[in-house]
Parts: structure tokens; sequence; C-alpha cells
């Protein structure tokens, strides 16, 4: 033990530590532990590189050595290995680490998280550890996702994820013994967010996202969970995976409901409704992520204008000019009933919103919008032309109005080509991405559009309450309903539809 002089910062590091934990105040050891066993060796590389040199020097010492001058301290009157193994990890790991060569000291950054986990697992004295076990996630997790990939790329197989699946393991058992502490020791609570949200986004990168729902289901059954306790930031955070969760289960009113939560929370409650709101550059690609899901999502669901994010357009033209670019096509085909443009639009643009996961959603839900629009317009275009030359004195009211409601199935068979148009000849040279992106499979030799595809798309419109009347197949008509509005508003008819899930009530009280 006299190899390691008692001036030299392994010392001190000891004996800070000691008086620490002597003091018995809990705020203060969760403070300073988190600074004088932070693995971040940016935060104060002068300490940093103290503490190493003095290891490097003293490196004919055995690890045993260091073993038994941290048992001689007698943190926790020795009855914590958890905490004596913490700080040899830290030591081992601090002696061994080169930043400029990171994976060389891949073992010891895991034996260091490792162990760290395992003593905030602790039911008695594992709090103590939260500032640090939150600081050192915050270091650790992109390096180790880096590390992840450059493994993957190694051994050229994408799907091992060893790395990131056990550290996936330590983050849940973190979340479990938080949840299962919660009425019992609500000292840990305030990792709650920040582990559910790291967590959520190891499942994403290691193609587990239907985990996810685990997370947000054992949230959802703690009790008097007040949300406003978290970081502003840690609560746009779960609600955007749990927005994205909704997403991937083609639940899309719920999605919507968390994006546009996100988008509204994102800052103060105005900011963004000011004329120059500041926005940190950090900050933008986050928020294209939140607009873009929430444009997307709102034209699904039937929203006609989108007048809320003009400001933010306006202040910020450079980074949010893609969703002009991308989704204003999309908007104009969907209010006028145009296929030839919609179709047109995805098909140029088709690797852009694979890319996104967009381009299925928006190819089945648009076309159902598109049809109901421009079915809207040949029933108003008819009602108006019909009452342009009704005379009140002679025509019969009743007649009149059977006329305006009772349309033939041609009507819409014209309508549909015309919104085709010369949709064929602008793709045809690429037959199977047009088969892809195109549902309608017919002979091109033949008319396109038959009596069969219209009664189906009416029935498709019926059923999804988009249109109110009654098919009559043998006689190829329609009767619309004219006592209420026979084309309701689809974003009420989606939010009447489909409910918001009462479990996430909780979010918003």
């Amino acid at each position: 033990m006299s190899q390691l002089n008692k001036n030299k910062p392994v010392f001190s590091l000891l004996n800070d530590i000691q008086s620490l934990i002597k003091s018995n105040d809990p705020a203060l050891i969760q403070k300073k532990l988190s600074s004088l066993l932070s693995v971040n060796f940016y935060q104060n590389p002068s300490n940093f590189a103290s503490l190493q040199n003095d290891l490097i020097i003293n490196n004919n010492n055995s690890y045993n050595d260091l073993e038994k001058l941290i048992e001689s301290y007698s943190f926790f009157n020795n009855d914590l290995d958890s905490f004596n193994t913490l700080i040899l990890s830290y030591l081992n790991l601090v002696k061994s680490l080169n930043p400029s060569l990171l994976l060389n000291s891949l073992k010891y950054l895991i034996d260091y998280l490792n162990n760290l986990i395992l003593f905030y697992l602790n039911p008695s004295y594992g709090y103590y550890s939260s500032y640090l076990l939150i600081n050192s996630l915050n270091f650790l997790i992109p390096i180790l996702i880096q590390f992840n990939r450059v493994l993957n790329s190694n051994n050229h197989n994408s799907n091992n994820n060893i790395i990131l699946s056990n550290l996936s393991i330590n983050l849940l058992k973190i979340f479990n013994n938080i949840r299962s502490s919660f009425y019992k020791n609500n000292l840990k609570i305030n990792l709650l967010l920040f582990i559910s949200i790291n967590l959520c986004k190891i499942y994403y990168l290691i193609n587990q996202p239907l985990l996810i729902q685990n997370i947000f289901i054992n949230i959802n059954t703690l009790k008097n969970l007040n949300f406003d306790i978290f970081p502003k930031s840690q609560q746009i955070s779960y609600r955007y995976y749990l927005a994205n969760h909704y997403f991937i289960k083609n639940d899309l009113i719920n999605s919507f409901h968390h994006f546009n939560w996100c988008y509204n929370n994102f800052y103060s409650p105005n900011l963004l409704k000011l004329k120059n709101p500041t926005i940190k550059l950090a900050d933008i690609k986050n928020l294209k992520i939140i607009v873009e899901n929430l444009v997307v999502i709102g034209l699904l669901l039937g929203k006609k204008n989108f007048n809320h994010l003009n400001n933010l357009f306006s202040n910020y033209p450079n980074d949010f000019n893609f969703i002009l670019t991308y989704y204003n096509p999309i908007l104009i085909a969907v209010q006028s009933g145009n296929l030839n443009l919609f179709i047109s639009h995805l098909f140029n643009n088709q690797f852009y919103f694979k890319k996104k996961n967009f381009l299925i959603l928006l190819i089945n839900k648009g076309e159902l919008l598109i049809y109901r629009k421009l079915f809207q317009r040949v029933y108003l275009l008819r009602k108006n032309l019909i009452l342009s030359n009704y005379n009140k004195e002679h025509d019969d009211d009743k007649k009149i109005e059977n006329e305006i409601s009772t349309i033939d199935y041609n009507c819409f068979n014209i309508a549909l080509n015309h919104s085709i148009g010369d949709l064929y000849s602008k793709i045809s040279t690429n037959t199977n991405n047009f088969n892809y992106l195109f549902k309608i499979q017919t002979n091109t030799e033949s008319n396109l559009i038959n009596d069969e595809l219209i009664e189906n798309i009416l029935i498709s419109l019926i059923n999804s309450n988009f249109l109110k009347g009654n098919i009559f197949p043998k006689l190829q008509k329609i009767k619309v309903s004219t006592k209420n509005n026979p084309f309701p508003d689809i974003f009420q008819i989606n939010n009447t539809r489909f409910s918001l899930n009462k479990n996430d009530a909780w979010l918003d009280k």
C-alpha cells in the first residue's frame, strides 16, 4: 500500500468520497458524487488526467491492492460491496482510458456502467447515484451507440446489436426498479422519464419498437404520478415516443394528439406564436420531426389547413421549406380531388416518403380522401346546376330534391377519369413502381374505371362515415342524404369515431 502516495489524486478522491458519505446529506451526496465519479473526461480534463497519471505511475500495484485500499476506507461500513466495486471499476476505467481510442476501453466502460447500475439498484442507498447515473448515461449512450455501429460494420452484420441489447437489459432493470419502488421510495422517481426515453431510443435502434409498449403500459399503472414534476424536455421526448408508438400501430388520432402536444409545448406556451421566436439550432432538427409527423397525420385525418404553423414557416423558411415542398402538393390534391397530382407527386418523391415511412400510409389513406373530395365536387356541381334551372313556381320541390340526391355511377366515372388524366402516360415507363403506388389494377387498353370500382369506392366512403347515403347496385345509383350535410367534416368524424386512450389521460392533467 506504500506505493500509493497519500498526497496523490487517488487518495484525494477516496478521502473526498469518505467525507461526502459521512455528511449524511442525501442532496449533497447526489450532487458531489456525480462529479467525483464522473466518467465524462471533458467536464474536468485536468483532474481526470492527474488521476490517470497517478494510477499509471503506480502501475506495479496489483488489482487487489486497489481493492484493499478501497476497503480500508470502510464506505458504508463495508456492508455495500456494490459501492466499493463501483469505485474500483471507475479507477480501472480512468487508468485504461485513451480518449482518442475509446473502443480499446470498451470493456472498462461497460464494467463501470454495469457496476454503477448495480449500486443504483440498492434499495437503501442507490438513489445517491441518481445524478451520477444520469450524467454517465448521457455521456456513455452516444459512445455505446457508435461502438455498436462500428462492431456491426466490422462483423458485416447489422442485426448483431450486442452492446445495445445488453444496454437495454440494464436500462429495463433500472426502469423496473424505479417502478417497483415508486410507493416506497419516491426519491428515484425523478429518473423515470429519463430512463424510459433512453430505453425507447435503444429499442428503436435494435429494431424492437414493439417492446416500447410495455414501458407506457407500466408507467400508466402508477397512480398519482404527476407528469409536470419532470423537466419539459423529458415530457416532450416521452410524448414524442408515445406518439410514434401510436403511429406504428396505425392509431392516428392518439398519435396526432401527442405530436400536437409536443409542438405546442416545445418551448414556453406562446413562444412559437411570436413574430421572431428564438429556437436553438440543436432543437431545429427535433422540431422538424415533430412538425413533419404532425402535418402528415393531420392531412390523413382530414385537417383542412395548418395555419397555426405559418408563423414557424415564415420565421424559419430555410429549415421548414421542405414541408411546403413535399406536402403542399398533397394538400392541394386532397382539397381538389386531384388523383393525378397526388399519385404523380408520390411517385416522383417515393424514395423520400419511403425513407420517412410515410409512403404506404399516404397511399392507403390518401386515396380515399381524394375520392371523397372528388365525389363531393360532383355532388355540388350537379346540385348547383339543377338549382340554377329550378323554377320555384312550376317545379316540384320533392322532385328537385330527389334529382339532386340521386346520382348515377356514370357521373363519378367521368369525374374519376378526369381526375386520373394522363397519369398512366406520365409513369408508364416503370410498371412495377406504378402498380405499387397506384392500386387500381385494370387493363390499360380498356376503360380504366368501371361501375364495380365506383361502387367499391362509395361503399368505403359510406362505411368510413365520409359520405351519407344509400347505394342501389342494380340501378347503379346512389341516393345521397340531404337532410344533413352528406359530406361531414372528416377531422371531426375521425375524432368522434376513434377516441383517445383513457390510460394516457393523466398526461394532460
